[in-house]
């Protein structure tokens, strides 16, 4: 797990490249924000979205999603469109960013696919603060949508508000 205490900008990249069974499989980033993330004058992670990417090797992301990660803002969220990141709330606080879905065909097929969660501050110098990191998780399709809490932007907005 990586505790990212402060940052200007944020890019996290990882590869798969090796054999799965057929089938489909949803990437997620597993994330938290610690309390600190919402104190007055934390506003980084609510002022900028972060990109979530999904694509194979040497092509251009066939998946690409985005996500406020402490927005109460509900109209801000909503303004992203169809490309919001569905997100999950799985265990004490520890939230699930579905980026997207990887389907394989043919027995021990070898993916190569790249995933990245990117926030780059277009604003030189607004800080984030308070982000965990536990990683990705790649399992089938069918089991992840049967993990956690599946949150409106609503619902998510409401346990942001109450955090501040």
């Amino acid at each position: 797990m990586a505790h990212l205490q402060k940052v200007w900008w944020l890019q996290l990249v990882g590869l798969i490249d090796w054999p799965l069974l057929p089938g489909a499989y949803t990437l997620s980033w597993r994330l938290q924000l610690t309390p600190k993330a919402y104190r007055v004058g934390n506003h980084g992670w609510l002022k900028h979205p972060v990109v979530f990417e999904l694509g194979f090797i040497n092509t251009t992301p066939f998946k690409q999603t985005t996500r406020y990660l402490a927005n109460e803002d509900v109209e801000r969220q909503e303004q992203l469109g169809t490309n919001l990141t569905p997100i999950r709330l799985v265990e004490d606080n520890w939230f699930e960013y579905d980026v997207g879905e990887i389907n394989i065909m043919d027995s021990g097929e070898k993916p190569n696919f790249y995933f990245s969660m990117t926030e780059i501050n277009p604003d030189n110098g607004l800080e984030k603060y308070e982000l965990l990191v536990d990683g990705v998780v790649l399992r089938p399709t069918s089991l992840a949508k049967t993990i956690g809490q599946s949150l409106s932007i609503g619902e998510l907005a409401e346990r942001h508000k109450n955090k501040m």
